[in-house]
């Protein structure tokens, strides 16, 4: 006996970490539960921040498990298995090693389904790159004519891989999508957490959300600081992430050095950055252009929607998302940095309430959720064509 179904998309990608490519799989997966596609998610490795709100969503199979050479070097006819046993009506893949694994793991399966690419990042220069890194895009790049299509959440990304090989003419942008409901001004939220943080009454925040990177760049901001705190700004700064905590002696001992004790939060991973965010009457980014860096960043967009400003480095789209309403510096320059920071802090209260309005008011105009998840179903249909799709046997789902 046979039943209809919703067509099905398997997301192919390396791990479920907290990151801007595995938050928006989970935006997708969440808010198209009701959609017209189905999505499963497979990663590749277990665990990460980002894997309960997949499962919840009933969306999340058995992890493959690549961990160790063993595993390593069974991993593409398992992961032909599996896929045979999802029977996807389309295979999209996340990031650099999801898809490659998307694209072999479909053709050793034989399974007769298009394969979407997902490009997550900018590239500034492949030299710059580990050894295996720059392998493994020589390899995307000859590998690209592929795919049906290849996503890009930056446009400034399509260019850049152009350049080592990947076909313009599958080049599809889709900018990341934000939870306008989940990510918005809260007087008592913003309240609470100063309270939690212990911030002086009258204190400016500006805050930071990034794990401890070298392409983040937490130094600079750090150096920034200190040349706010020297234009006579009242102010904390804020700090969360993965590594970016107390025990951090590179980052305490640079806070020190600096004259910021006591004006430095270290707070660690948080899942309650909606919250941060509103607490905060500017957010900055320091990250570097350089190597594989930030294609679109997620956190900033999600400030803005919160009605905060901006100020960011001139990495990745940081300069299309944030448009008028705040500033882009040069990557590397704490001062540029520090006194932008300054100036929007220093316009007053009034300015910097209206800033944060426009910036809302572009995130709800530009990139919510709703019209990017829109995109990609367009694009699944588009992809899928009319034509019917063969018959699913009637068995337990996945």
């Amino acid at each position: 006996m046979n039943q209809r179904r919703r067509p099905r998309v398997v997301h192919v990608i390396n791990s479920l970490s907290m990151g801007g490519a595995e938050t928006m799989l989970a935006r997708i997966v969440i808010a198209g539960k009701a959609g017209p596609f189905e999505h499963v998610v497979l990663p590749l490795l277990r665990g990460g921040g980002v894997e309960d709100r997949v499962r919840k969503a009933g969306a999340l199979v058995e992890p493959l498990g690549v961990h160790g050479a063993r595993n390593l070097l069974t991993a593409p006819a398992r992961l032909a298995g599996r896929l045979r046993e999802l029977e996807p009506d389309l295979v999209q893949g996340w990031l650099l090693q999801g898809n490659l694994a998307a694209l072999i793991g479909s053709r050793l399966a034989s399974v007769p389904t298009p394969v979407l690419w997902n490009v997550r990042w900018t590239l500034y220069d492949v030299a710059s790159e580990p050894v295996r890194t720059r392998a493994i895009l020589r390899l995307s790049g000859l590998l690209s004519r592929f795919p049906e299509r290849i996503i890009y959440n930056s446009r400034l990304a399509v260019g850049q891989h152009a350049a080592i090989g990947f076909p313009r003419r599958l080049a599809k942008v889709i900018p990341n999508g934000f939870d306008l409901d989940r990510f918005q001004p809260d007087p008592d939220a913003r309240a609470a957490v100063r309270f939690e943080l212990g911030i002086p009454a009258g204190a400016k925040v500006v805050g930071m959300l990034a794990r401890y990177h070298p392409m983040k760049d937490h130094a600079t901001s750090l150096r920034a600081a200190a040349r706010v705190a020297e234009r006579g700004v009242h102010a904390v700064f804020v700090y969360a992430g993965r590594g970016v905590d107390e025990q951090n002696s590179e980052l305490v001992d640079l806070a020190g050095r600096l004259g910021l004790r006591g004006r430095v939060r270290f707070l660690g991973e948080r899942q309650d950055v909606n919250r941060l965010f509103a607490s905060f009457d500017l957010y900055w980014m320091s990250s570097l252009a350089r190597g594989i860096a930030e294609g679109f960043p997620n956190v900033i967009a999600e400030a803005m929607a919160a009605g905060v400003p901006c100020v960011a480095t001139d990495s990745g789209d940081a300069a299309w998302i944030i448009g008028r309403t705040g500033r882009t510096v040069p990557p590397g320059d704490p001062q540029a940095l520090g006194h932008a920071a300054a100036d929007l802090l220093q316009a007053g209260p009034e300015s910097l309430h209206h800033t944060g309005l426009a910036a809302r008011a572009r995130i709800e105009s530009e990139f919510s959720l709703t019209s990017v998840l829109a995109t990609y179903d367009a694009l699944y249909a588009d992809v899928l064509g009319p034509g019917p799709r063969r018959p699913w046997s009637a068995r337990s789902r996945y």
